[in-house]
């Protein structure tokens, strides 16, 4: 069963229509969380979609953390702080790579090292690869690169991981077959 990742701002059913299309069995829909009143009013939208498996993923970060009270949605941190990773909670981590400072000399500054990896384990978090970072990313290279060492650490300290769209446009979408390429192509 291929599962995939989108960002929808009202656009469920459009995400449904595109991954029918590519094969995909099921949908997360992500949403930023604030609350937990928010979140009754997302689950009141998916009375919409009825032929089609979804689920909810909520976007966390330092300061929504504490309000999260025990869910048993998916929970996403996008370029995680150090708090978030050592937290409790299990999550999905993505986007390690989207660091702004500048690459080392003879390594990339790639925002996963052998303590942060330690620490993912340790917590049973997983380590997710978005494709539409690389899709919309100005400088591919540096972003190939930062992924290609994210997976290599990865895979040395046998971290849980997967790569998915992470899509934030119904086109963004993309085939279990493409994303296991660009998988292969980052060493995963």
């Amino acid at each position: 069963m291929f599962q995939d990742v989108c960002f929808p701002k009202n656009n469920e059913q459009e995400f449904v229509e595109i991954a029918k299309k590519l094969g995909t069995d099921s949908l997360i829909f992500v949403y930023e969380f604030t609350n937990m009143k928010d979140l009754e009013k997302i689950k009141q939208n998916f009375s919409v979609i009825s032929d089609f498996k979804v689920d909810i993923g909520l976007l966390v970060n330092d300061k929504t953390i504490q309000k999260l009270q025990n869910t048993n949605h998916y929970i996403f941190a996008k370029t995680p702080s150090k708090n978030l990773i050592e937290s409790k909670k299990t999550y999905i981590l993505y986007d390690f790579e989207l660091q702004d400072k500048p690459d080392f000399l003879h390594h990339r500054n790639s925002g996963l090292n052998q303590v942060i990896a330690n620490e993912v384990k340790e917590k049973g978090n997983i380590l997710a690869f978005s494709f539409s970072t690389y899709l919309n990313s100005l400088n591919k290279g540096v972003i190939i690169g930062r992924m290609k060492q994210n997976a290599k650490i990865s895979k040395k300290y046998k971290l849980n991981n997967f790569v998915l769209s992470f899509a934030k446009h119904p086109y963004e979408l993309r085939s279990k077959h493409e994303l296991e390429s660009f998988r292969k192509l980052i060493g995963l």
